[in-house]
């Protein structure tokens, strides 16, 4: 799920917003949610990407959590730098540079490996 249930949530103000203005905000926030879910569809990387980091976090628990994400996407960052494909091989060279520096990280046995819940 991209996004989470904010019609619970109580905003100070909105009442004074006028039903034009909240019709135009929910409007807006439908069309965001569907330009974000057709990047995640024409991305689907980015899932990955998270759950890795996700379980990479959960296997190791630090005590900083910025820290270590700094660590774990600087890998990401190095790798891109001393590989610099061309942009007609980009999509061909990028995916195994990421899943190499994926299978580096081992998250422990106790961690499911389900991502059908992202």
């Amino acid at each position: 799920r991209v996004h989470g249930d904010f019609s619970k949530i109580k905003m100070s103000g909105v009442e004074d917003l006028g039903m034009e203005t909240l019709a135009q905000m929910d409007e807006r926030t439908e069309q965001l949610k569907a330009e974000q879910e057709l990047y995640l569809e024409e991305h689907p990387e980015v899932r990955t990407l998270l759950s890795d980091f996700m379980l990479h976090v959960l296997s190791k628990r630090p005590a900083d959590v910025f820290d270590e994400a700094a660590l774990y996407f600087a890998t990401f960052k190095a790798r891109s730098e001393t590989v610099r494909p061309s942009s007609s091989t980009a999509t061909s060279t990028q995916a195994p540079a990421a899943a190499d520096a994926a299978s580096t990280r081992k998250p422990s046995a106790s961690v499911s490996r389900d991502h059908s819940g992202l």
